[in-house]
């Protein structure tokens, strides 16, 4: 008689006793069911996850015996789930009836009567799963230690599997931490290196700007740093610095024709910014937009240390051209506060000081110089054209900006003649006058200069000529005549002795008072007066003639030809008073 070994008593029999015990009821026809086992019991040993494995079982069951698993649960942290639905909540009679006995083996009824055992897999310390059986009748004792030798050898297999599978993960978990750690050291050993090199670029370029070499110095060393060409703009476009040598022959402006929206947008996202094969950055102090310094990168190869030393460059070269310009206009304020006291009057000895603390030696003579154009023309075109004209001759020329007028003080008497052609070309015409005052031999004479100057564009201004310049000390007998102060006098004087003849020369487009003066001024010599007036002998015999009738002068009267002489003189330096000449107001 066979004897069926239930619940917990396969746990105190060897497997081997339980085999041959098996192999003893039927003879060696059983040894292939035992063999069955084994080889689905090998087959669970081969890699395959815990859950494979409990499938492998589950279907097993019916090959060892005429029972089939009708329901497969995994046990996890001591609580059943269903296998094959995990997210299946375990509210049916079978689930309780399972969660109830968890630990053992047991026997399972419920309404349908039918037969059902709950197979425990488990090992010393924990149980893995349980297989619920379903038959028709009872399984025999030998089918009943085939299906419990199954779940043993499954718990084995599924811990096998789970260990394998967590030294799997540990093995991955470490490979990923070694991989991470590499990436780390990695990006570690980037960060050093770019801040080992900002430190460099840092270094570099605040030991440059401190040197004083300028702009060239700090786009040289902005060219060593990124190995890319650098130049530096000023704030109109203009090239100031390349770097390296040569200076290409043609150079194109960041932006272009389009440089100002160009360099608005820069302004708005206060970044760098690329034009074409360059790229970028503003060279600002506060609101004020300085210059521009480019790096030219045609292969587009530079990285973000090399953009990180552009904008280190462009706070450098701010600074650089900032502290300039602020020299510029502190000594621009210098000049022009000494140019204002000096026309207004002070005392030699802090003229000398001043002057030579500006590089200017005030201990020469020295003249002033008005020019006054157009009211259309650009006053500061005006200047920079003056002041490098006057600096080309070697007069070392301080200068001032009045509303009206440019103010000159040489060392030297210009060349008016010569001034008046240079700012004629650069403005587009030649409605200007140039007047040049007395020489001052100290600076306490300046203002003297200066009233001469003016008086000497009030004359010029309203001669025949109108437009051109003046010396103060060609006006010989008429610097006591003033054309804003005497008016009304020069009219009567040049009216009582040449009224008549101007009124005919009006008439009749003559040009007698003209005659008279050249007769005048070769002192009554035909031959010297036909000459300058490029006119024949008796033509003058007429004219003379004309004039005495017209006159009624005696032009042998010596009284006469004295006023007549100095009426002329004043007619060539105001023309006819009663013809309006215009012209800038003072």
């Amino acid at each position: 008689m066979e004897r069926v070994i239930w619940g917990n008593e396969m746990d105190t029999l060897g497997l081997s006793t339980l085999v041959s015990e098996a192999v003893g009821i039927d003879g060696r026809s059983e040894v292939s069911g035992v063999y069955g086992v084994l080889v689905g019991c090998s087959l669970m040993f081969d890699g395959r996850s815990a859950d494979a494995i409990l499938n492998l079982a589950a279907d097993a069951v019916q090959s060892l015996s005429e029972s089939y698993a009708e329901a497969v649960y995994r046990v996890v942290d001591g609580k059943p789930a269903d296998h094959r639905d995990r997210d299946r909540p375990l509210d049916r009679s079978l689930d309780t009836a399972v969660s109830e006995n968890l630990a053992s083996d047991h026997a399972i009824e419920l309404p349908d009567a039918a037969w059902r055992y709950a197979i425990t897999l488990r090992t010393v310390k924990t149980v893995t799963a349980v297989l619920v059986v379903r038959s028709e009748r009872a399984p025999s004792a030998r089918e009943m230690i085939l299906l419990k030798v199954l779940a043993q050898q499954t718990a084995a297999a599924m811990v096998t599997a789970e260990l394998i599978d967590g030294k799997r993960r540990q093995s991955l978990s470490l490979q990923k931490t070694t991989a991470d750690h590499e990436r780390t050291i990695h990006r570690l050993s980037r960060s050093v290196a770019a801040l080992e090199r900002r430190d460099h670029i840092h270094e570099v370029l605040t030991r440059v700007s401190a040197s004083g070499v300028g702009e060239a110095g700090i786009a040289g060393a902005l060219h060593e740093l990124t190995s890319l060409a650098v130049s530096v703009e000023d704030a109109f476009g203009n090239l100031l610095t390349w770097s390296p040598p040569p200076t290409p022959g043609s150079y194109r402006p960041v932006g272009g024709d389009n440089r100002a929206d160009v360099l608005r947008q820069v302004r708005a996202n206060g970044q760098h910014s690329r034009d074409g094969d360059r790229v970028f950055r503003l060279i600002r102090s506060k609101t004020h937009t300085l210059g521009v310094v480019a790096l030219h990168d045609p292969h587009r190869r530079a990285d973000r240390l090399d953009t990180f030393a552009l904008e280190y460059a462009a706070a450098v070269l701010a600074v650089e051209m900032s502290y300039r310009r602020s020299l510029a206009e502190a000594e621009l304020r210098l000049r022009r506060d000494l140019i204002d006291d000096l026309l207004a009057g002070t005392d030699d000895t802090s003229a000398y000081s001043r002057g030579a603390a500006l590089g200017h030696n005030l201990r020469t003579p020295h003249r002033v110089t008005i020019v006054q154009w157009s009211p259309e023309i650009d006053g500061d075109l005006i200047a920079r054209t003056a002041s490098r004209w006057a600096t080309a001759a070697g007069l070392h020329p301080l200068s001032a900006r009045r509303p009206s007028m440019i103010i000159l003080l040489t060392e030297d008497l210009p060349e008016p003649e010569s001034l008046h052609r240079a700012i004629s070309r650069d403005v587009g015409n030649g409605h200007g006058w140039i007047a040049i005052g007395s020489v001052a031999k100290t600076p306490s004479c300046l203002p003297r200069s200066f009233a001469d100057a003016r008086r000497t564009l009030r004359i010029q201004k309203v001669a025949a000529d109108r437009y051109g310049s003046r010396r103060f000390d060609d006006l010989g007998v008429c610097r006591i005549l003033d054309p804003g102060d005497n008016a009304p006098a020069v009219r009567e004087f040049l009216s009582e002795w040449l009224g008549a003849l101007m009124a005919y020369d009006d008439e009749k487009s003559a040009e007698l008072v003209k005659t008279l003066g050249r007769y005048l001024d070769c002192g009554g010599n035909y031959d010297q007066a036909a000459t300058a007036l490029n006119i024949h002998r008796s033509t003058l015999r007429y004219r003379l003639g004309r004039i005495r009738d017209i006159s009624g002068l005696d032009l042998q009267d010596v009284n006469s030809r004295l006023n007549l002489h100095l009426a002329t003189k004043v007619y060539d330096m105001v023309g006819n008073p009663t013809v309006h000449h215009g012209g800038c107001p003072d």
